[in-house]
């Protein structure tokens, strides 16, 4: 019969093995989500150009939407290129099929990107198309990056996916706000729905900002701060101004779209610059990670050859720090100056970080699940009421105060609420 240390050793090194596994397809994962980034930021910008092209009727910004296209096109097939490698070259798991369905749908999404394009070169579609088309786009791809969080299981990265969720979300609201506010100076005027969109798109932006610093370490709040002091949101704030000013029923001249275009845009590259910050911190903690478990693991295979077995099995059942074994036992003195060079040492310390990994990991899932509540919610509000998502955020969190709940617990009211009533709707019908 075989002893049973080698089995313990098997399967210590087994779970560390399993760790390296998981941060070698977590690196791959985060150079996806630094394609996504990249390939958001110049959707974003050509979604602007493209809006300015149709209210000016293919007058202005032309040589400057075909380069961007351009950029974009490089971008597309970057991502592709590491979506495929990333998921088509290993079995998927049960984890991995929310995610796969959502890259199938982004995937759709882009293959109709040359017919919008050629649309939008035709002035064959109105600008609140285009910019819902691309908003569609760019809502599917990050989407994958909220998938790419939800299923991190690495604390420390979990926490970077999530800071750079919702940033990008937040700079995905200036984005939309960029093209709404193109549109009505392109046109010259502003009526009251549009005014009013902007203003929630601006409280949706602080909103994804406050959750990004939220898991944000201290030199990315830093840089934020020195962001938000900088002279272009001065500058976009008095554009703000001005917006308000017009939805009174004022007019003004079209050549200030571009004026509006251009300080928009100052402030969504400064916005750029921290997400570029965020993922080369993603990378950098990515690797940083993979290369500490592999020393971890070339370190216990080198104890482990060099050990010799001091405690008997009965030692792990009478030790209160070993799980998942209860307490139930009044725990022995069980140490000696061997004890520290033993296998079962080892087996506790890696316990215990699993612990600590899984203590860490609570605080940015609960986030995403929140996240996840108020998104039904919104979603709910739209279908039942025929609302935007601006309006329906807007109307939630105006019953949420009215309350004096937390967002997330409001959400989680109205799921719960909706789900009655077609329970409700369902026994009428037996």
């Amino acid at each position: 019969m075989s002893s049973r240390a080698p089995t313990s050793d098997a399967f210590i090194l087994a779970a560390k093995q399993c760790e390296i596994g998981i941060l070698e397809e977590l690196t791959e994962t985060c150079d996806v989500v630094t394609a996504i980034s990249e390939l958001v930021h110049e959707l974003q910008r050509e979604r602007a150009l493209s809006n300015i092209h149709l209210v000016s009727h293919g007058e202005r910004l032309v040589p400057q939407r075909r380069q961007q296209i351009e950029r974009c096109q490089h971008q597309e097939e970057r991502l592709r290129h590491l979506l495929s490698r990333r998921y088509l070259n290993r079995p998927p798991d049960h984890t991995t099929m929310p995610l796969l369905n959502t890259i199938a749908l982004v995937l759709q999404g882009m293959d109709g990107l040359p017919a919008l394009r050629r649309e939008i070169s035709d002035l064959a579609m109105g600008p609140e198309d285009a910019t819902f088309a691309f908003r569609r786009l760019i809502a599917g791809l990050l989407s994958v990056v909220f998938h790419a969080a939800d299923v991190a299981s690495e604390p420390i990265i979990t926490r970077t996916l999530v800071a750079l969720f919702n940033f990008m979300q937040g700079k995905e609201y200036a984005g939309q706000e960029r093209a709404w506010g193109s549109i009505g100076f392109a046109t010259g005027q502003f009526n009251r729905e549009w005014g009013e969109r902007i203003d929630q798109l601006q409280e949706l932006q602080n909103r994804s900002f406050e959750d990004f610093l939220r898991f944000a370490g201290d030199a990315l709040e830093t840089q934020w701060r020195r962001h938000e002091a900088d002279a272009c949101n001065t500058d976009l704030n008095r554009l703000r101004a001005l917006i308000e000013r017009l939805c009174q029923g004022d007019s003004i001249d079209s050549e200030i779209s571009e004026v509006w275009y251009e300080v928009a845009t100052r402030r969504i590259d400064g916005l750029r610059a921290i997400e570029t910050a965020l993922t080369t911190a993603l990378q950098q903690t990515c690797r940083e990670q993979l290369t500490r478990a592999r020393h971890d693991l070339r370190f216990q295979q080198s104890r482990l050859s060099d050990l010799v077995h001091h405690q008997t099995p009965l030692t792990l059942l009478f030790d209160t720090r070993a799980l998942p074994f209860t307490d139930h036992f009044q725990r022995r003195d069980i140490a000696s100056p061997e004890q520290a060079r033993s296998v079962y040492e080892l087996m506790l310390g890696q316990a215990e970080q699993i612990k600590q990994m899984e203590e860490a990991l609570e605080d940015a899932r609960r986030a995403l699940r929140e996240r996840k509540q108020i998104e039904k919610a919104k979603g709910l509000l739209m279908s039942q009421m025929g609302l935007s998502e601006e309006q329906a955020y807007a109307r939630m969190r105006e019953k949420a105060m009215q309350n004096n709940q937390r967002l997330a617990e409001l959400a989680v009211t109205l799921i719960n609420a909706a789900e009655a009533a077609r329970e409700r709707a369902g026994n009428l019908k037996r």
